[in-house]
């Protein structure tokens, strides 16, 4: 046998893992020092727990109402995109209520890196805003805008963004400036789609499933 260690064996390891966020010790659940029951649940928002979850800290009101807005702008989304799509597909294949939340989270939190990383440059300013005029777009992003009206600034609203742009701009507003919280934020804002697509669907009725699926074009690398 040798004697010989390696780094693991070399470090000296902890009994315990430490808790940052949620403490139970003294019998009052508490969140980042917040007392859940006592304080937050009786006078704040659940949209409001979401930020302290996410941020260690209440919002002011402004950024409260923001942040409500948002999430509820960002919570829509169709079953044609592929989180919702492969949260109802679940649920028809007979995954469980656990197996189709799996699912959703892991779509809902790829999707939404892949377009957190893609805008971030534009959201710090190193990058110039995509345009996206078409009526649907333009008709969305006037909503949101009239909404926050005299509740927070967001300049970037002013300069035609798309819809996914608009939302995370308003996150951005709401103080909300790394991946990690931007990701978290609209994967939990979008979560609630994927149970109204997946619910009402019945488990192993493949009968109610397309046959056929959209032409692919394939292009060389």
């Amino acid at each position: 046998m040798t004697s010989r260690r390696g780094p693991l064996e070399a470090v000296p390891w902890p009994e315990t893992l430490d808790a940052y966020a949620v403490s139970d010790d003294d019998e009052t659940l508490r969140l980042h020092g917040y007392d859940v029951e006592a304080d937050v649940a009786a006078h704040y928002r659940f949209s409001d727990a979401l930020y302290l979850a996410i941020k260690a800290d209440l919002p002011n009101d402004p950024r409260s109402r923001a942040f409500e807005i948002a999430l509820t702008f960002a919570l829509p989304l169709s079953v044609a995109e592929a989180p919702i799509h492969a949260a109802a597909l679940a649920r028809i294949c007979g995954a469980r209520p656990s197996g189709v939340a799996s699912v959703a989270s892991l779509a809902l939190g790829e999707q939404t890196s892949e377009t957190v990383r893609e805008l971030l440059p534009v959201l710090r300013g190193e990058a110039e805003p995509p345009v996206d005029v078409t009526p649907r777009a333009a008709a969305s992003v006037a909503r949101l805008r009239a909404l926050l009206t005299g509740v927070l600034d967001v300049p970037l609203l002013d300069r035609q963004p798309s819809r996914e742009l608009a939302i995370l701009a308003v996150l951005w507003a709401c103080d909300l400036r790394t991946e990690w919280e931007l990701v978290h934020a609209m994967t939990l804002a979008r979560l609630p789609s994927a149970v109204a697509e997946s619910g009402p669907r019945r488990p192993l009725d493949f009968a109610s499933y397309p046959t056929t699926t959209p032409p692919i074009d394939y292009t060389e690398g």
